[in-house]
């Protein structure tokens, strides 16, 4: 795999980062028990100055 092949189709790639956001976008959307857990954290992500921290501690809550 070239470099840029890893840097497109690679675990951490382009294409992977963005499989891996369309699909915590539509469990954020959706209506189960993880939704809010997903919205908040990609919020926390996106503008964690404005949207406060995520708390870690959340992902462990659900187990």
């Amino acid at each position: 795999m070239s470099a840029q092949e890893a840097v497109t189709d690679g675990s951490f790639g382009k294409r992977a980062v963005q499989n891996a956001l369309r699909y915590l976008i539509d469990v954020a959307r959706s209506d189960n028990g993880q939704a809010r857990r997903v919205a908040n954290f990609l919020l926390a992500w996106w503008n964690g100055a404005d949207c406060g921290h995520f708390p870690i501690a959340d992902l462990l809550a659900s187990m």
